[in-house]
Parts: C-alpha cells; structure tokens; sequence
C-alpha cells in the first residue's frame, strides 16, 4: 500500500481505475506505471505536498491563486520526457493536475544510486535547474541538507541564483535556518534579491514557518512552564549609551510578569519609538503556551487586543509591508561573545529593590560584536536593525555623530570549485563550473568590549534556568528578552541576577533591576482577553 496524499479534506478519487484508487487520502492497487493522462482534483493546505510513491512529485502548491505551473523540467529517464505534470492552482488551494508518461521504473534507479547529501548543492553551482528539480523529485530529503554548513537554499542565494531560489522556496525550504555565520536564508534573500514577488513569497513563508515553529515550542515550553513556581516579579529597564548626553533622552521600562501555570502575563509602559519621543501607554502580553501557542497583545488604552497569530501569517499588508521594508537592506545582527569572560568577586554588598546585601560581582571581557550581511553590487545598501529598535538607533547613531548611510555595496567574491568541493571526481569536476561568482561572507561592523556589574541575590524566588523559561515566551515577541536569555545562560557564580547590563546594540545598553519577586496565586480572570476589547483593526 502506498500514500500519495496527504489530505485534510474530503477524498477524492483518480478518474481511472486501472491506475490505482484512492480514498480518504490513502492509495490502494499500487501500479508501476501510468502510460495515459491521469486528472487530480483536490483542496489540499499550503504546507502539504501533492506526491506519488517513488517521490514522484508536485513540489509545491504556490499561494497565488489562478497561477499555471507547466514543469516541464521535471522528467524520468524513460521517453517521452516532458511534460509529465502539469499544474493549475486556483481560488482557494485547489489543484487540477494531469500525471503522464512516468515510469516509475526509472524513479526505482535512482533511487537505487542515491544522490549525494552536496548534489543539490552542485546543480545550484551549475545553475543546472533541471538536475535540480529532479533531485528535488528524487530525494526531498535533499532539501534541507547541509554541505559546509549551509543549507540549499542559502547556497543559491549566496550565488544569486534566483530561479534555483525561487525553486526551493516552492518547495517549502527552511528559511528560518541559520548557516555556520548564524544568517537565515530570509534574511540572505532579503539583504540580496529585488524581485517583489517572490520576497513577498519568503516574507509569507518565513513567517508561516516562524508561527508554526513556535507553536510547535510552546508545547514544550508549557510543560517546563507547569513545573515553575506561580509567582509575581517585578522589573524594570533602564536604557543608556557611552555617547555623551544622549543617555538622558532614552527611555525607561516598567514591567510586571504573572505567572500562572503554563500561562503568562507581562505587563509594560513602552512600546514604540519615534524619532524623539517614545510610545508609551498601559500594555500586557498574554502568552497561553498550552492553547497551541496563543498569544495575544492587550493595548488597555485603546480597549483592543491583537494576537501574534495575525502578525504572522494571518494578516497579508502586514507581510507585505514586512517584504517592502526590508528590500536591500544590509541585514544586521549583533551577539555576546563570552567566551572570555571573567566574573570577578568584590568586597561591596548592594540593595536592588527589596533584595538586600547582594554581593557585587565586576564582569571582564565581554565582547557585543556586530556583523552585517553586505548586498552585492547593484542592490540598494541601507542599514537595517530590527523594526523595533530602528528609530531608537537612528537616534543614537546620529549623535554619535555617525548618521545613517550603510557602506557600500560589497563586491563579488570569486569561488573556486575545488574549494567548495574539494571531493568531487576528477571526471564530474570536467562538467562543472570551475568558478562563479559569490556573495562575500558577512563581515564584522563593529566590536565592543563590555565592562559591566552584576548582582546576586539567593533570596530569588526563581532560578536562574526558570527565568530563561519563562523570557523564552517573551522572546517569540520582543527582542530584548533573548538578550536577557544569552546573559543569563553565561557562567556566573551561584544567585540570582537581580540587577545587570546587558547591550541592545553596538552603541545602546540596558540595565535590568528585578525590584520584587514573590511565589503567589493568581486569579483565573488575570489570564484572558478583557470583556469589552475589540480585536486590533487591520493596518491600512
């Protein structure tokens, strides 16, 4: 018995029985090969793949409705070649495809001469698009298959091979997978190519992943969650920078966090800023881990809730606008190295909230580096940091004195193939390019020694690994809490950190002083959506 759907909809049938019938998405009378046209009709989800036995394969179910696919370019060995699938997707997801002349005899050899895990990559180098869709046929596991540390699909866009992009991008890759430099493919294919829509494609499905990939999390997370102390802390940021004056322009946080089971609420003052004034209000995050990952965003003001399922997938001008504003910008990042660290004990002993005689500890030799993703020559260099920190940095920049320009375009790097692959045989290395050109690897922006003070409290009513649960939740929406999770999983003797810096980005820091924390109960009512709020309108 063989699967060749994967359907949550109503079954559907071949309209020949001398091919095989299916029911209730499972297929029964296997056959080893379809000599006349075969019609498929079926509503199937985005994210499922249409697929025979063998891997023979629509790759893809694209969301762009009243589109058709004529892949002629996937073909078996045996005659006639192509085309052998022919694909029309319309309103609503569904998809009319003729299946013909495949010989899953042909498919059975490949498969008994298995790809390599760098085949992929290789037709990528080639730009051999045929070779590429036929792996993709043979082995989908290729898709995700790494070779030095990079993905496919990362590969070609470091080659600038946007129909190859294009390609894997249909066949659902990971964009949300990091390289050996820590880049995700969306942010390669955003700081390289220029084609709307298929940024508008990897904006849609980076976000599809994100939303899918943390509701896959919280489920873990809320077991963790269950085995924390229900509790009620109180904390506070405090922004700041080395740049003369500036720091008393910048803003400052006051944040509540409720614990409640596997739900949490956090409470906060700040929520945008603006050129020179910061959007301030009353504001709580509720994050419901066992409720697949709900969360939703209270603005109490405004008597309106959003949740993050919308941000993400469900509402398209946000996407679009997503897609639009991060088009040739040189894609940034920034990241504690500690791997020099030293923690250094002091005879003080400080107050911080209602936790007394904390011992002081100096921290030595950490490093916040920033690295930016620079564009190849012709794409449109600006500077890019993540949207909710942009103005704030815009600020800080312009009074170091530094504006906003980016650097310029960087040039092509020049790689050679048995550089890339130093094993391939000296016959199929004949058939290859010997060279192609490359984007350069990310270079650093900017390297920044951190000197700062920490204090400990054993009064805490949480450990340290609790907290990094619990900031877990918060860092799927906000930023500044995975800079809290990296700090607090650094090497630092017993306690708890109830006061700290921690740098934002190169030129802006933050202190966090956890002022109370207390083990308590909570009512149930603390833990939804107010009666009477509204859901957040659509952006115009």
């Amino acid at each position: 018995m063989c699967s060749f759907f994967n359907f949550q909809s109503t079954p559907c049938c071949w309209n020949s029985s001398s091919i095989c019938r299916v029911h209730g998405g499972n297929a029964v009378d296997k056959v080893d090969k379809i000599e006349q046209p075969v019609e498929i009709s079926a509503r199937i989800p985005a994210v499922e793949r249409v697929s025979l036995e063998h891997a023979i394969a629509y790759p893809s179910v694209p969301q762009v409705k009243g589109r058709e696919d004529i892949l002629d370019g996937l073909e078996a060995r045996g005659p006639p070649k192509s085309p052998f699938l022919r694909a029309t997707v319309e309103n609503g997801g569904v998809v009319n495809a003729t299946l013909e002349n495949v010989d899953l005899a042909d498919v059975a050899e490949d498969e008994a001469n298995p790809a390599e895990p760098s085949s992929l990559h290789l037709a990528i180098w080639n730009n051999d698009m045929v070779s590429l869709r036929r792996l993709l046929l043979q082995e989908p596991g290729l898709l995700n298959a790494e070779h030095h540390g990079t993905s496919p699909a990362g590969f070609a866009v470091r080659l600038m091979r946007l129909e190859a992009v294009t390609c894997l991008v249909e066949s659902r890759a990971n964009l949300l997978r990091r390289d050996k430099e820590g880049w995700s493919v969306a942010q390669r294919v955003f700081g390289a190519l220029t084609d709307d829509n298929l940024l508008a494609e990897v904006a849609r499905l980076s976000n599809h992943q994100a939303w899918h990939k943390w509701r896959d999390k919280s489920m873990q997370i809320s077991r963790r969650l269950e085995e924390i102390p229900d509790c009620d802390i109180t904390f506070t940021w405090v922004f700041s920078t080395w740049i003369p004056l500036a720091g008393k322009l910048l803003p400052e946080d006051t944040v509540r966090l409720r614990k409640a089971g596997s739900s949490l609420r956090v409470d906060y003052t700040l929520k945008t800023f603006s050129g020179m004034s910061w959007g301030r209000g009353q504001f709580s995050l509720l994050a419901c881990t066992g409720k697949e990952g709900a969360v939703f965003f209270l603005d109490h003001d405004r008597r309106e809730f959003d949740t993050l399922e919308r941000r993400m997938i469900q509402d398209e001008t946000l996407i679009q606008k997503k897609a639009s504003r991060r088009k040739g910008h040189m894609p940034r990042r920034g990241y504690l190295n500690v791997n020099n660290v030293t923690v250094k004990a002091t005879a003080d002993l400080a107050q911080c909230g209602s936790f007394g005689k904390c011992p002081v500890y100096q921290i030595y030799g950490m490093e916040y580096r920033s690295m930016v993703l620079q564009n190849p020559p012709g794409v449109g260099a600006q500077a890019s940091v993540s949207a909710q920190w942009r103005p704030l940095a815009k600020l800080v920049n312009g009074m170091a004195g530094g504006g906003t320009a980016a650097p310029p375009s960087a040039a092509f790097e020049v790689l050679e193939l048995g550089d890339v692959f130093p094993h391939l045989a000296v016959t199929r290395a004949q058939e290859c390019l010997p060279t192609v050109q490359a984007i350069p690897a990310a270079t650093p922006k900017q390297s920044r020694t951190v000197q700062a003070t920490v204090l400990l409290s054993p009064d805490f009513p949480l450990t340290r690994q609790q907290f990094v649960d619990i900031a877990d939740v918060v860092a799927a929406s906000d930023d500044r809490y995975a800079a809290v999770k990296d700090f607090f999983e650094t090497s630092l003797p017993s306690g708890f950190p109830v006061q700290f810096q921690i740098p934002i980005f190169s030129a802006l820091s933050a202190t966090v002083s956890f002022t109370s924390g207390r083990i308590c109960t909570h009512e149930p009512e603390e833990f939804v959506v107010p009666e009477g709020y509204s859901p957040k309108a659509t952006d115009p």
